[in-house]
């Protein structure tokens, strides 16, 4: 059976709480619309994630809409929106880890360090390792982004003591890394 909504009907009818409204754009757009992400994204699991999101958001708006066209076009905006905000937070990721990379390997001989052949997984046990404030400024400063003002009022010290800590862990991790 084709279901099909008219201008009236949406306007009316997807109100907070139409569980029947909602399901028949659920049910004829789901995959469609985890499809278009996937394109985007090229991990299924994410792309499943970004459409469920983009769901819950037209369940968050009834009303708005005039016409099934116009709750489709919202969803794939909506989609599309989110798959290139997650792409964004991928590529500020890689560069994190890069950057992280990068500071481990400075003023290292090339012929000392091999940290390329390192996985993620091993460079992250050890800064597990690290003394407690020396992890947390690792992870505040290489993993999050963020800058030596911020991590300092986080974790309430100065400046200064933020740079020693994060030259002590990066000597601590070049030491250990270069063992390895």
């Amino acid at each position: 059976m084709s279901q099909t909504f008219e201008s009236s009907q949406l306007t009316t009818g997807l109100l907070p709480g139409d569980e029947n409204a909602f399901s028949f754009f659920y049910k004829k757009y789901y995959n469609e619309i985890v499809f278009f992400a996937w394109k985007i994204v090229h991990h299924t699991h994410q792309a499943e994630d970004i459409t469920s999101e983009s769901f819950i958001k037209l369940w968050h708006m009834p009303g708005v809409f005039d016409s099934e066209q116009h709750v489709r076009s919202f969803l794939y905006i909506s989609a599309r929106n989110a798959c290139y905000n997650y792409l964004k937070h991928m590529n500020r990721l890689v560069d994190r880890h890069q950057k992280f990379f990068l500071f481990l390997d400075a003023d290292q001989p090339t012929a000392e360090c091999n940290f390329p052949e390192l996985n993620v997984s091993e460079i992250s046990a050890e800064i597990r390792k690290l003394p407690l404030q020396q992890r947390r400024v690792c992870t505040l400063l290489f993993l999050q982004g963020q800058d030596i003002d911020f991590v300092a009022r986080k974790l309430k010290l100065s400046p200064q003591t933020v740079r020693n800590h994060k030259t002590r862990a990066l000597h601590n991790l070049r030491t250990t890394l270069s063992n390895t």
